[in-house]
């Protein structure tokens, strides 16, 4: 990028200091200045712009996302987990499951700058202000920060507008106990609603949540139904509760339930709830 901007300030000074021909002659070598800088800056493999500069040319646009993280200030070490979720033009190995970004563990107190390459696909438009601009595929994250001093758990949606973005998220560990209203009360109540499929694969778990309610009145009757094709989009929000723990016979204790989120679900089913009427309600 130096040798760039170096090449650039020669040739303007040139530029505006020479004779009629002297602009001319410089005007053709300015061409060849700038495309042998940008050969120069493309054979750098670990510059983000040569990335994206490739990418472009091989008609494979490219973005990155980066997730500067914030650790709190706080003795000990903190683990962190950076998993992203699949979108339509941003797969997943696994489409069922998310991709693991990036797992490590920092002094607490430290920001980690956290980079994922990501496809830069325009899937519409969008009014802003009056202005028309480009709607691009927008990967979903999942963060995890844990260390002894407490959990953090969050669902992270970007907003892709240009090749780079950069996105801060600040940790906080919870404290104190939310209520019982706002979350699973106990182990014991969270194992009731949900199973695994441990033998098939124990990274997939299924579990039964409250989607919405559904009020009739006399003489209409009513249902839930969700789309296959095109597919019906909720946003689901999720809870989250995190220690740490050495012993692995020995299971995490309870710790604080909070809000990780809303997760952007898409639904790969479609399916009719039954109907309920004369203003009876139900809860699918």
């Amino acid at each position: 990028m130096v040798r760039i901007v170096i090449c650039l300030k020669v040739t303007r000074y040139i530029w505006e200091g020479g004779d009629g021909m002297l602009r001319r002659v410089v005007a053709g070598l300015l061409v060849l200045v700038m495309l042998g800088s940008a050969a120069c800056l493309a054979t750098t493999s670990n510059d983000e712009i040569s990335i994206i500069f490739n990418s472009w040319l091989e008609g494979k646009p490219k973005g990155i996302v980066r997730l500067n993280i914030e650790t709190p200030k706080t003795d000990g070490v903190c683990f962190i987990a950076v998993h992203r979720f699949p979108t339509p033009y941003n797969p997943t190995e696994n489409w069922n499951q998310s991709d693991v970004v990036y797992r490590g563990k920092v002094r607490c107190g430290e920001i980690v700058v956290v980079k994922d390459i990501i496809n830069l696909m325009q899937i519409g438009v969008r009014e802003e202000k009056g202005e028309i601009r480009p709607l691009y595929d927008s990967p979903e994250y999942a963060i995890v920060v844990i260390s002894k001093q407490g959990g953090f758990n969050k669902i992270l949606q970007t907003d892709i507008v240009k090749p780079i973005t950069d996105v801060v998220v600040k940790v906080n560990f919870s404290k104190g106990r939310l209520k019982e209203t706002y979350g699973p009360s106990s182990s014991v109540e969270t194992a009731k609603s949900s199973y695994c499929y441990i033998h098939s694969n124990p990274d997939v778990c299924v579990a039964d949540t409250k989607l919405t309610y559904i009020n009739s009145i006399p003489g209409l009757k009513v249902a839930f139904g969700l789309r296959e094709e095109p597919p019906s989009v909720m946003y689901i929000e999720g809870w989250g509760s995190s220690c740490l723990s050495t012993d692995p016979n020995s299971p995490c204790p309870q710790s604080t339930w909070h809000s990780s989120g809303k997760k952007k679900t898409i639904s790969q089913v479609g399916e009719l709830s039954d109907f309920v009427s004369n203003g009876k309600r139900a809860i699918v």
